[in-house]
């Protein structure tokens, strides 16, 4: 089980609170970020500006938390004839639009448009750190809370299939492993990649999934 408690003091030292504190109440993790937890409150993730022809885009990392039931994040197989990343596993998400006021509506709206999930049932901890792709966007990785159970309604045009994978399990032994090191804009990364059941997560969604399992971890 998730120690919520500790994640969202990890998430606190690295990120900024996106919503009202109030609206935390009864979500598990949220609900466990008092007054003092958010005083704290004060850094950000690491963000990049937005190079020339590159696009700000941004996706939720949602950890759906229902009682009797394994802490689970939600991923989405991305149609194979789409015109950018095809057929990757992936969080929910897209390129941000002009009414967008920020990376977390922007999130919270492809959530919805994707998955049907409504912004009011998500509760958001803040952000991880912004993820340039060699694809030409900047992902800004969106972490919320979401309490199950949830029904999810796939945007046909867009998700060919979505699936829920147990926290512990992408933590277990034998779930990750290295792919080396990458440069890109100047920059090292280490390339990581995860399987769980049939599905294999890698590229820019391992690298966030990455961030956020070391937050768990303490690290």
């Amino acid at each position: 089980m998730i120690d919520g408690a500790a994640l969202a003091r990890r998430i606190a030292e690295r990120t900024r609170l996106a919503i009202p504190p109030h609206t935390l109440g009864g979500y598990g993790i949220g609900g466990l970020l008092t007054p003092s937890v958010l005083d704290t409150i004060g850094g950000y993730g690491i963000r990049h500006d937005t190079p020339p022809g590159y696009a700000a885009s941004a996706v939720l990392v949602a950890i759906v938390v229902e009682p009797g039931a394994p802490e689970r994040i939600i991923f989405i197989e991305r149609r194979a004839d789409l015109r950018n990343h095809p057929g990757q596993v992936a969080f929910p998400g897209g390129r941000g639009d002009a009414d967008d006021i920020d990376a977390t509506a922007t999130a919270l709206r492809e959530a919805r448009e994707e998955l049907g999930i409504l912004s009011d049932t998500i509760s958001v901890l803040g952000l991880l750190d912004d993820v340039p792709t060699p694809s030409g966007f900047v992902i800004t990785p969106v972490v919320g809370i979401v309490r199950g159970p949830i029904a999810l309604v796939p945007a046909p045009e867009e998700v060919a299939s979505v699936f829920l994978a147990s926290i512990d399990e992408l933590r277990a032994p034998g779930a990750h492993r290295e792919n080396g090191v990458r440069e890109f804009l100047g920059v090292s990364y280490t390339m990581h990649e995860y399987h769980w059941e049939r599905w294999r997560i890698w590229g820019a969604t391992a690298r966030i999934l990455h961030q956020l399992l070391s937050l768990l971890d303490g690290e």
